[in-house]
C-alpha cells in the first residue's frame, strides 16, 4: 500500500509540475512577438522531427511485389529414422524400409498446473477535475495566440497609453474652461454685469472638471478594459505610473490658473467696487448742489431782497 501511494503522490507531483510548466510557457509565448513566436514554432518542429527520426524509427519489413506469378517451391518430405534424417521431394517419396520402425511419438508433456494469478493492482486514483473557468491546455494556448493576434492589431492603442497619453481629453470639451479677462476696472453697469457673468460660468465649468477629474482615479481607471486585458504587466504599470505623472500636471496647470482668475477678478472687483463708490459720492454732491440752485432760484422769484449767489451746501451749513 504504501508503493502505491508513493506512485500516486508522484504521479500527482508530476502533473503539478507539467501544469506549471505549461502556465509558464503559456505566459512566455504571450510575451513574444510574432516573428519571435514563428521562429519558435519553427525550431520546435525541428527538434520534433529529430526526436521522432532518433527514438521512434526502427527497422521495417520490405515487401518485395512482383509482376508474374509466384513460383511454388517443392513440397519436400522430412524422413527420420535411425540412419538420420533425410530430406525428399515428394515426387520421389519413398516407403521407409520395412525393418525400420518408425519412432514413437513422445508422450505429452504433463501440463504444467495454472499458476495462481497476482493480486490485480489498484486502479489510481482519478485526477481532480479542473476548477470552474479553468482552461485546459489547448484552450490556453489557442486563447493565448488570439490574445498575441489582438496585441498585433491594437499596438496603437496599447502605445497610446504607455507612451503618449498627455490628459488633453481632462480639460476638453466640457471641460474646456473659457478664463475671462478683467480689465483693471469697469466703468459702465453693462460691462460689469457681463464681466460677472463670465466669471460666474468659468467657477461652474472649473467645479464641473474638477469632479471629471476626480471620477478618473485611481489612475488606470480610464484606460478601456479591452486594452488593459492585453497589456502585460510591465506595460500596464508604465501606463499607471504615466497616467499618475499626467494627472498630477493638469491638477497642477488648473490650480495656477484657477488662482490667477481669481486674483485677476479680485483686483477688478476691488477697482471698480472703488470706483463706484467715488463715482456715487460725486453724483451726490452735484445732485444736492443742483437742489440748492434750485432752491435758490425759486427763491429769486419770490421777491425782491434776495442776495444774487446762489447759496451753496458750505454756506447752508
Amino acid at each position: 500500500m504504501e508503493a502505491r501511494s508513493t506512485d500516486t503522490s508522484r504521479l500527482g507531483a508530476l502533473l503539478a509540475w507539467l501544469h506549471r510548466t505549461w502556465d509558464t510557457l503559456s505566459t512566455w509565448v504571450m510575451q513574444l512577438s510574432w516573428w519571435k513566436f514563428f521562429l519558435f514554432a519553427a525550431l520546435t518542429m525541428i527538434a520534433a522531427s529529430i526526436l521522432q527520426n532518433e527514438l521512434f524509427s526502427g527497422s521495417q519489413d520490405v515487401v518485395v511485389l512482383t509482376d508474374g506469378p509466384v513460383k511454388k517451391k517443392p513440397d519436400v518430405n522430412i524422413t527420420i529414422d535411425d540412419s538420420g534424417i533425410h530430406f525428399n521431394p515428394r515426387k520421389g517419396l519413398r516407403k521407409p524400409d520395412a525393418g525400420v520402425t518408425p519412432p514413437e511419438a513422445p508422450a505429452a508433456a504433463e501440463a504444467p498446473e495454472a499458476a495462481e494469478a497476482p493480486e490485480a493492482p489498484e486502479a489510481p486514483a482519478a485526477p481532480g477535475a479542473p476548477a470552474p473557468g479553468a482552461k485546459t491546455p489547448s484552450k490556453a494556448a489557442a486563447s493565448a495566440l488570439e490574445t498575441m493576434r489582438l496585441r498585433e492589431v491594437r499596438k496603437g492603442e496599447i502605445s497610446y497609453w504607455v507612451e503618449k497619453y498627455d490628459g488633453a481629453d481632462l480639460v476638453a470639451g466640457a471641460h474646456a474652461c473659457a478664463r475671462p479677462a478683467f480689465p483693471k476696472l469697469s466703468t459702465s453697469n453693462r460691462e460689469i454685469k457681463d464681466l460677472a457673468g463670465s466669471y460666474a460660468d468659468w467657477q461652474e465649468c472649473y467645479n464641473r472638471m474638477v469632479s471629471h477629474l476626480n471620477s478618473q482615479l485611481p489612475p488606470g481607471k480610464a484606460i478601456p478594459k479591452d486594452v488593459a486585458d492585453l497589456m502585460n504587466q510591465r506595460e500596464y504599470d508604465s501606463a499607471v505610473a504615466r497616467l499618475d505623472k499626467v494627472y498630477a500636471g493638469v491638477v497642477a496647470e488648473q490650480s495656477r490658473l484657477a488662482q490667477e482668475t481669481m486674483a485677476a477678478h479680485t483686483s477688478w472687483h476691488d477697482a471698480t467696487a472703488e470706483y463706484a463708490k467715488r463715482k456715487n459720492e460725486e453724483i451726490a454732491a452735484q445732485t444736492k448742489q443742483m437742489l440748492l440752485q434750485q432752491e435758490h432760484d425759486r427763491a429769486m422769484a419770490r421777491g425782491p431782497g434776495m442776495t444774487n449767489a446762489p447759496p451753496t451746501a458750505s454756506s447752508r451749513r
